[in-house]
């Protein structure tokens, strides 16, 4: 099963040398890195999880960028697990891809067969359903392909094996429950495994307030704090995309993390020059401690 490349064109460039160009404009853009990323082979291997906007490269492409420069200078891991919310069709609360290939302008991207096995069979609430991966009810789904791009960017000689999991899950528990799950099958798994939560902050807020509670939001993804994280949703609904970082935020606990960083922060009002609704972008990783297995 491969699944086709549905927003290029839309959310980034259809063809591979625009792609690359577009990504190189998001890594050298003033809100970005300011540098091209250079993949360390023997890289620490710190980050355990990370925070990546979807939006259209134009707008959130820069944020994204810091996110990506951070993880290809921590070295290469072996499977990126990516969880982001099903914008378009609900499907499974926690539905995984299991099989096959994704396709993007710049190639494929092969789906971690043994692990997505692995996740299903262990339950948690995580189940095999395809469906809201490819949206379509309102749209093409673009939440986890807006990502794969920037992998293939910053691991030119090879990408890592991926696992899609598109969540439309809202319970508290049963997010937690999931993110159990998939930190105690990882751990047990013995391959180096990087997870992104792919989600945008607030949507069409004035400037001032997005600014504020995408700040707290940050702060609690950046402290690892679940809950917090639940909290500030509850408050502040337009940030509904990150309950898809509740499962990542509990499997990083798991998987080591105590610490986190924030990388950067802008909104669209920066490309746009429109305050009064804006959509709020966010990079953060979390870290192992130095002497954390």
């Amino acid at each position: 099963m491969v699944r086709p490349p549905l927003v290029a064109g839309l959310f980034y460039p259809r063809t591979r040398d625009s792609l690359i160009g577009e990504l190189e404009r998001s890594f050298l853009h003033r809100s970005g890195p300011g540098a091209l990323p250079q993949a360390a082979k023997e890289g620490p291997g710190r980050i355990v999880a990370a925070l990546a906007p979807h939006a259209g490269y134009r707008y959130s492409g820069p944020i994204a960028a810091r996110t990506y420069a951070a993880l290809a200078g921590d070295g290469i891991p072996e499977t990126v697990v990516i969880l982001a919310p099903a914008h378009f069709r609900a499907g499974a609360p926690l539905a995984v891809w299991t099989r096959g290939q994704w396709e993007t302008p710049l190639g494929r991207l092969s789906v971690d067969e043994e692990l997505t096995h692995a996740l299903v069979s262990a339950g948690g609430g995580l189940e095999e359903d395809p469906e809201p991966h490819w949206g379509y009810a309102g749209g093409p789904e673009h939440s986890i392909e807006v990502q794969l791009p920037f992998l293939q960017f910053v691991y030119p000689q090879g990408a890592p094996s991926i696992v899609p999991i598109a969540v439309s899950e809202r319970d508290f528990s049963s997010l937690t429950e999931a993110g159990q799950t998939i930190g105690e099958v990882i751990r047990g798994f013995g391959k180096k495994v990087v997870l992104i939560a792919s989600a945008d902050l607030s949507h069409y807020e004035p400037q001032e307030r997005a600014e504020r509670q995408d700040g707290d939001a940050l702060g609690r993804f950046a402290e690892g704090d679940a809950r917090g994280v639940f909290e500030c949703v509850r408050r502040y609904p337009t940030q509904s995309d990150l309950l898809c970082s509740i499962p990542v935020l509990t499997a990083s606990r798991i998987l080591g993390t105590r610490k986190g960083r924030i990388l950067g922060y802008s909104t669209s009002g920066s490309e746009t020059h429109n305050f009064a609704e804006v959509v709020g972008y966010g990079s953060a990783i979390l870290e192992k401690e130095e002497d954390s297995p």
